[in-house]
C-alpha cells in the first residue's frame, strides 16, 4: 500500500448546538458543526462549515457548549452515504470523525486562546467504532 494520510485540524466556531445521543448499544456520539473562515486575495471573507462526529463518553460534554464556542477538532475526513427518509434518495455527507477535541471558550472571551484561561477541555483518544484493526497489527 503507498503511503497516505487522512489528518485533519481545525479551529472553529461552533455554528450550531451540539446533538448529543447515545447508540442503542450505549456509544456516546456528539454531532456538530463548526465554521473556519477563510480570506481571498481580493479582500472577502468567507466561511466553510465542517461536519463533525465525535464518539466515546468524553463526547457528552458537547452538551455544556454555545454557539460561538472556539472548538479546536483534530481527526480524519471520512465520506458516507444515507438514504432520505421518505424519498428514499440516497445522499453523500463528508464530515470530520473526531479523535482528540478541545474547548476554546466563546469568540466573546477574545480571538484566540490565552494562558490566563483555564485549559481546555480535552477529550481523549476515542476509539472509532468503524476502525477494525487491532493493536497487534502495528509493527511496533
Amino acid at each position: 500500500m503507498k503511503p497516505s494520510l487522512n489528518l485533519v485540524m481545525l479551529i472553529g466556531e461552533l455554528v450550531d448546538p451540539a446533538d448529543v445521543r447515545t447508540t442503542a448499544s450505549g456509544q456516546t456520539k456528539a454531532s456538530f458543526r463548526i465554521g473556519t473562515q477563510r480570506r481571498i486575495p481580493d479582500g472577502r471573507v468567507f466561511t466553510d462549515r465542517h461536519s463533525v462526529v465525535w464518539w466515546g463518553r468524553d463526547a457528552t460534554s458537547a452538551e455544556d457548549w454555545k454557539v460561538g464556542d472556539i472548538v479546536q477538532v483534530t481527526g480524519r475526513s471520512g465520506t458516507r452515504s444515507y438514504e432520505t427518509k421518505g424519498s428514499n434518495e440516497k445522499k453523500w455527507i463528508t464530515e470530520i470523525t473526531a479523535r482528540d477535541v478541545a474547548l476554546f471558550g466563546s469568540e466573546d472571551e477574545g480571538d484566540s486562546p490565552s494562558p490566563s484561561r483555564p485549559p481546555p477541555r480535552r477529550g481523549g483518544h476515542t476509539p472509532d467504532p468503524d476502525d477494525d484493526r487491532n493493536d497487534d497489527d502495528i509493527p511496533f
